[in-house]
């Protein structure tokens, strides 16, 4: 899909399925949490991550990876495209339940918003000859 093997795909969607289930699960009535629709933010200017197609959607591995952990979980959602400054204070106002959106856990971070588990660990450097 975009460079990742399909067990990379596989492992990566798994862990964060079980992350995301443990977090949406803490404090709430499970059949109460089943039955709300979960607003989920993402911006959507961070190719192959997530972007805007040629037809103006969301595309990109976290736009599938979300989609397909909150379809098999039971999950009504609305995915929504909100530009990066807006998406910490938009989750922790409780506008979006989610965000997806290749963020770095950081400490001063933990300490507002509860993270799931990686779901990618990046292998970024800089190449030198």
């Amino acid at each position: 899909m975009y460079g990742l093997s399909v067990l990379s795909k596989y492992l990566f969607k798994i862990l964060f399925f079980i992350s995301i289930f443990g977090f949406l699960g803490c404090g709430q009535d499970s059949q109460k949490a089943k039955n709300a629709r979960l607003v989920i933010a993402i911006d959507a200017t961070f190719v192959p991550m997530s972007f805007l197609n040629e037809d103006r959607e969301l595309d990109g591995f976290e736009v599938d990876l979300i989609k397909e952990v909150v379809q098999n979980a039971g999950f009504d959602y609305e995915l929504i495209n909100v530009e990066w400054g807006g998406l910490f204070g938009g989750v922790i106002t409780g506008k979006f339940d989610l965000v997806i959106s290749s963020i770095t856990i950081l400490e001063e971070r933990k300490n507002r918003m509860a993270f799931s588990i990686p779901y990618l660990q990046s292998g970024v450097s800089v190449l030198a000859r």
